[in-house]
């Protein structure tokens, strides 16, 4: 979630609060003919969303079948991270992005300093506060072709060069990439192991402001281990951060590619686990006009981490994103 702070919103994305159930899900397999499909067709609750975010039972709760178009999709395969640095509107060209916002000299847009996190997001033309780029990579590709994102610990002397954050790992922020309102968004991916990892796919408001902020998927990796945080941020009258969310257990998250997703709409917001749906909410007031919003992939290290014992890297892999249109 993103906290104001005097004039300026910087992002600072998480969820608290009481777990409200669990539910488990067997592993999706990301197959060539699943990936990338033209139209797709998913249950969604028909009956009266909550006002607060809830589980859906899927053995009781009624659905409606909605198609879908395919409008964005990527593997990666193609990802040039000597652009992850640049601005894609003052290059003129449509990139994911290293940062957050358009200006990557700032600290702010390196990490969230309102979450006290871990990790400052680099790229290999990234120079820190060092006069030349330091050449860290927190990108590669998994055997089967996957991208993969890594939070390492930095040396003494790669610190250093990074405003003394312990641990570099990389973000894709796709602000000059692609933009959507309504529809239904989705990443097939395995979470990172080690307590303080913290993967996330998450959308954002293409104008700036903050909230509203969907995260389809978090998974907090310590003492819960495969369990998913979805959540819903909005601001309201009384309220200026609202938030409703869900947590569920995806089965062998670090090791099985699962599909985490988002049906978004004027009516409700549904959160689904290999495509079906395990958790929704009666889409806020103000989500329900048609507003852009763009998609974040990022390996964060939690506030909690320990620095003495923590896990020396932690990988987030990601076989695809996409988006769907009515």
């Amino acid at each position: 979630m993103f906290s104001k702070i005097g004039l300026t919103f910087f992002p600072v994305r998480g969820a608290t609060g009481v777990v409200l159930a669990l539910l488990v899900a067997q592993p999706f397999q990301a197959d060539a003919q699943v990936v990338g499909q033209t139209t797709i067709t998913i249950p969604e609750p028909a009956s009266s969303p909550p006002t607060v975010a809830t589980l859906i039972q899927n053995t009781t709760t009624p659905t409606n079948n909605v198609t879908l178009k395919l409008s964005f999709y990527d593997n990666f395969k193609n990802l040039d991270v000597a652009d992850l640095g640049k601005v894609g509107k003052t290059i003129g060209k449509k990139i994911w992005q290293g940062y957050y916002r358009n200006d990557p000299t700032q600290l702010s847009n390196h990490t969230l300093t309102g979450n006290n996190e871990k990790e400052y997001y680099v790229y290999p033309s990234y120079a820190g506060s060092s006069k030349t780029a330091l050449g860290l990579n927190p990108f590669s590709y998994a055997a089967d072709g996957s991208l993969q994102i890594t939070a390492t610990r930095a040396t003494a002397q790669q610190s250093a060069a990074l405003s003394n954050y312990p641990y570099y790992s990389g973000m894709l922020s796709g602000i000059n990439l692609y933009q959507q309102s309504f529809g239904y968004f989705e990443v097939s991916a395995k979470m990172a192991t080690g307590a303080g990892m913290w993967p996330a796919f998450w959308l954002l408001a293409g104008n700036g402001a903050w909230p509203p902020e969907i995260d389809v998927l978090e998974m907090f990796n310590g003492a819960s281990p495969n369990v998913i945080t979805s959540t819903t941020h909005w601001k309201s009258t009384s309220n200026p951060n609202a938030m409703g969310y869900c947590n569920f257990t995806a089965a062998n998250a670090a090791t099985q590619y699962h599909q985490y997703g988002v049906l978004w709409n004027a009516n409700q917001i549904t959160y689904y686990l290999d495509r079906a749906p395990v958790c929704h909410i009666a889409t806020p007031t103000q989500l329900q006009a048609s507003q852009m919003m763009y998609m974040v992939l990022d390996l964060a290290v939690t506030q909690g981490v320990n620095l003495t014992t923590g896990p020396q890297s932690g990988t987030f892999t990601v076989a695809y994103v996409s988006a769907y249109t009515y």
